[in-house]
């Protein structure tokens, strides 16, 4: 499989994951008695976190 094909395949899952981040933040901070906007902050960081290492390992096993 292309690089190219695997970045998106990576995108499409980051995309998506957002979009559930979005939909189930305001039960998980009403199952933690948190903040919305604090959850979403840590949530949304995690998956920038997260989808940027892998798309790093992505980049990594191609150029092997």
């Amino acid at each position: 499989m292309s690089i190219k094909v695997k970045l998106f395949w990576h995108l499409m899952g980051t995309i998506l994951a957002g979009v559930m981040i979005y939909f189930v933040t305001p039960w998980v901070s009403e199952l933690l008695n948190n903040e919305v906007e604090f959850v979403y902050l840590v949530l949304y960081s995690f998956l920038i976190v997260s989808s940027y290492q892998e798309s790093k390992k992505i980049r990594k096993k191609d150029k092997k």
